[in-house]
């Protein structure tokens, strides 16, 4: 963003705030969807789109796009942090569950430490590198989206669901997250909406009489 792009420190800090906000606004509708579908379910969703996350990268032309690969990104780690810890407090015995989630955070802490360092010096290295239309940071952003494929293709199967009956295909988890229950809220929303139009119209009108009553 900064080197390649040179989109500024006032359009990096719109993008950052960008992803922030979109993980504080669908936190809590991942939190209801996995209520509904499982943590598993919804983790595994959300895992698959992190995949996709560095992918994108490769197409961004404009600063705009940056705006909108941080919403992304806000709203499938919004979703994946919370499962994931949710589906961690589920598989784990109670008496020894603290162990669990100290060894957790030591593990995901130091792999977010190693892993910018891994990444920058790799990407030292690729700088003047070209692989077929890749070059430079193309490149780590390709191998970055290969190494997220291997570790969610391998290890996705082997997580059981815990909370829910069965296990939905991500098809499905995918189409209830982006499309059945926003649409459904939707509907909700006006149906009360225009049961309320009555109420609104009888407040206004009792109101008005009144202002008349007292001149």
């Amino acid at each position: 963003m900064l080197s390649t792009m040179k989109i500024g420190y006032e359009w990096y800090g719109v993008v950052i705030a960008t992803e922030i906000l979109a993980k504080i606004l669908t936190q809590r509708y991942w939190g209801i969807l996995s209520d509904k579908l499982g943590d598993r379910s919804v983790m595994g969703l959300c895992n698959i789109m992190i995949v996709f996350y560095p992918f994108i990268f490769l197409f961004v032309r404009e600063p705009f796009h940056l705006i909108l690969i941080a919403i992304f990104s806000g709203v499938a780690w919004s979703g994946f942090d919370l499962t994931a810890f949710n589906y961690l407090l589920d598989v784990t015995p109670s008496e020894e569950r603290h162990f669990y989630i100290a060894e957790y955070k030591v593990a995901t802490g130091f792999a977010v430490f190693l892993g910018p360092l891994i990444g920058g010096f790799v990407s030292q290295y690729f700088s003047s590198t070209s692989f077929i239309w890749f070059s430079g940071l193309q490149i780590i952003f390709l191998i970055s989206f290969i190494l997220r494929g291997i570790v969610t293709a391998y290890g996705l199967p082997r997580l059981k669901e815990v909370r829910a009956k069965k296990v939905l295909p991500v098809t499905d988890v995918f189409l209830k997250a982006f499309a059945l229950y926003p649409i459904r809220t939707m509907n909700h929303e006006l149906i009360y909406i225009q049961k309320q139009i009555p109420n609104l119209e009888r407040n206004v009108f009792k109101g008005l009489k009144h202002k008349i009553k007292k001149r």
